[in-house]
């Protein structure tokens, strides 16, 4: 004859209340602890001055989606790998979270990471880690990315970190601290899905941390159970409707910037790849080549500096200089010589000695 079941405790004890309110259809309420911080955003009580107690034996209770990683429920999120917030615990205040940062900056590497999707959609990519987060409110990252979050949207999110450099580390760093992170402004090398379904490998073995505590390892299936859980929760603010899936991952490294991205340590700094910078090298390929309007401009400066010279005038001189295309072969040059392009190398340095004949 029960209908309701009240719990407080661990989380662990939580969870396993939690399975047998699920196998039973039954309502769910928690009375959350003074240093469960996450549980009470979960619940709907962080800064609304409502009386837990109230909320846990009220009658109207929200039914919410279940999300499952490897069969175990996740309340919070579920880290996979090394993400650059470690485990994003909310009681982390600013300043641990800066020394946790750079204590994990020497350890952060790429290992080869692959997606697949519930649409046969398949991410062959390199990231440190992953996360999975089922409400944007729990989590420091994804409460400034929230897009028309819901628990009842049949979705879950999940966030992928594949920082190319420590300063793209270090970037992305300052701008979750100031909470200038949007999914429609991704920092480089970060990639944002949200879907009811996917399946994550990884090159080697990784422990994966569900709300805290490592329970498991990759590979990862993750799965959403829609509208399972009656839950006893403050009313939520975002949407209710199926916002369909999203998948954001242009900035990841693919193909073979991937391959590059694995082969090394972190650099400092970030590196051109072709597949980054595709325009740019086309670009810089056609500024090395000895053409007919590189050949006309040349005549054209010359002739100019030739009337300047006569003059003895200093400022036609330096309009010849404008004039005329070296710094494109230079430009050429000098990025031919930093990626070891021999190709590129010698082609600007034979259109240089053209032009400077």
């Amino acid at each position: 004859g029960i209908e309701h079941i009240v719990v407080s405790g661990s989380l662990e004890n939580i969870k396993a209340v939690t399975e047998i309110v699920l196998q039973n259809d039954l309502g769910l309420g928690i009375l959350p602890r003074k240093q469960q911080v996450q549980l009470g955003r979960y619940l709907g009580l962080s800064g609304k001055g409502m009386d837990p107690v109230s909320l846990a034996l009220q009658n109207n209770r929200e039914t919410v989606d279940v999300i499952r990683c490897n069969g175990h429920i996740v309340l919070f999120s579920a880290v996979i790998g090394r993400v650059l917030l470690g485990q994003g615990e909310d009681g982390y205040s600013r300043l641990s979270l800066i020394r946790h940062f750079f204590s994990n900056l020497h350890q952060i590497r790429l290992l080869g990471f692959t997606i697949q999707l519930q649409n046969r959609k398949l991410i062959d990519t390199a990231a440190c880690g992953c996360t999975v987060v089922t409400s944007h409110a729990t989590n420091r990252i994804f409460r400034s990315i929230a897009d028309q979050d819901s628990s009842r949207d049949g979705r879950f999110s999940l966030m992928i970190a594949a920082p190319l450099s420590v300063m793209g580390y270090l970037g992305f760093m300052y701008r979750m601290l100031k909470g200038k992170i949007s999914v429609n402004h991704l920092p480089d090398t970060f990639g944002y899905i949200k879907t009811d379904q996917a399946a994550i490998h990884s090159d080697e073995a990784l422990k994966i941390k569900i709300d805290g505590y490592s329970l498991s390892e990759t590979p990862a299936d993750i799965r959403v159970q829609p509208l399972a859980l009656r839950v006893n929760r403050a009313p939520e603010a975002g949407t209710t409707a199926d916002t369909g899936e999203r998948v954001d991952v242009g900035n990841l490294p693919m193909g073979s910037e991937k391959a590059k991205a694995m082969k090394k340590k972190l650099p400092f700094f970030p590196y051109a790849t072709e597949e980054r910078f595709k325009d740019l090298f086309i670009m810089l390929r056609q500024d090395s080549s000895f053409s007919r309007a590189y050949i006309v401009l040349m005549m054209l400066s010359t002739m100019l500096a030739t009337v300047g010279l006569f003059q003895d005038s200093a400022s036609v001189i330096i309009g010849a200089m404008l004039l005329a295309p070296l710094m494109a072969p230079i430009v050429s040059l000098a990025m031919g010589l930093l990626r070891s392009d021999r190709t590129l190398y010698y082609r600007s340095a034979k259109t240089i000695a053209g032009g400077v004949l």
